[in-house]
């Protein structure tokens, strides 16, 4: 059995309280890189690469989910969701609304109303339909449905809005 008394050269540890000052916690240490959210219809397919490469692939984390032949409001339908723990640091990109096009123009714009919920705490860039060449008739379709877009979510909110006609 050893006694206190027995313990020969222990000491208490001593901890130097005018020092902790110096060491810092690892979040602040660790930079967190900004994010960006692309959510698209197939023609967003490669457009991830085209940010990373204007970017750099060492200054965002760019994550792409395209969803092939929906409509501008099936693409924005988990918005809420995928932008959940975005800050006005990082950004979301939309592009979509070639198949509602297709499709005489017609969408659900309740559905569209998380664009706007989403640009009240991260950045929102909603580009515009592009035209099909040589369509005369659905590009007229789709000049209407970019104009719908614009002034129902574009205008008076925090969205910017790029027309890549």
């Amino acid at each position: 059995m050893v006694l206190y008394d027995d313990v020969v050269g222990v000491k208490e540890p001593y901890i130097n309280c005018n020092r902790l000052s110096e060491y810092k916690p690892i979040s602040k240490t660790h930079k967190v890189k900004p994010k960006i959210l692309i959510v698209a219809d197939s023609h967003g397919r490669n457009f991830s690469e085209a940010i990373k490469k204007a970017c750099g692939t060492d200054s965002y984390d760019v994550v792409t989910i395209f969803k092939p032949n929906a409509g501008l409001d099936d693409v924005v339908v988990d918005l809420d969701s995928l932008a959940a723990d975005y800050s006005r640091e990082d950004c979301v990109v939309v592009l979509g609304g070639s198949n509602n096009a297709l499709r005489n123009g017609k969408i659900n714009l309740s559905k569209l109303q998380s664009i706007k919920r989403v640009s009240c705490f991260t950045n929102v860039l909603l580009v515009s339909t592009p035209y099909w060449p040589g369509s005369f008739d659905l590009n007229k379709c789709i000049y209407n449905f970019n104009q719908l877009v614009f002034e129902k979510i574009v205008r008076d909110n925090d969205v910017k809005y790029v027309d890549c006609n």
